[in-house]
């Protein structure tokens, strides 16, 4: 039996003969072993020297690529990149104009308009307030929608690459 080499081709030619003498079954399963991965004699099997020396090894960088060919692993291609969906900032501000009627009651002419005066300017701080207040739960609404439909997008992105992989169903 020749000395194993590595590197050209199989190191063995065929399980050692000394086998056969200590169990036939074993020499068998081993020569079929052996045929299958290297072939028979220069035949081609699944790990003979044209197979392995046809794959191209990259130590630096690997990929599904560099052992099986684009066409192969197609489904392993990078999406598209995508913006990340980020948390906006959504909160409606309390500086808010403090409103209450301080003016006396009214007694006579003069206390009755001061009073109505005073409560038309709380009630035009109120309307000021509540339309200020209505602006920013309407932009905050907005945002929270935009940041929403980016993560739909973002799902369906990653769920569309998942299917071309067979990583998930369709």
């Amino acid at each position: 039996m020749p000395i194993p080499s590595i590197g050209a081709g199989p190191s063995y030619e065929a399980p050692p003969q000394e086998l056969m003498e200590i169990n036939q079954k074993l020499y068998d399963y081993l020569y079929m072993l052996h045929i299958r991965l290297f072939g028979a004699s220069g035949g081609a099997g699944d790990l003979d020297s044209v197979n392995i020396a046809s794959i191209p090894h990259s130590i630096t960088s690997p990929t599904a690529y560099d052992h099986h060919g684009a066409g192969t692993h197609s489904g392993l291609d990078k999406a598209t990149a995508s913006t990340d969906a980020s948390a906006s900032t959504v909160s409606v501000s309390n500086n808010q104009s403090a409103v209450n009627v301080t003016s006396a009651d009214a007694t006579d002419l003069a206390t009755v308009i001061t009073l109505a005066n005073e409560i038309k300017a709380d009630v035009n701080t109120l309307v000021s307030n509540f339309n200020t207040a209505e602006a920013e739960i309407r932009s905050d609404v907005n945002q929270l929608v935009t940041d929403l439909n980016a993560i739909r997008t973002n799902l369906n992105n990653l769920k569309a690459v998942m299917r071309t992989a067979n990583l998930l169903a369709t």
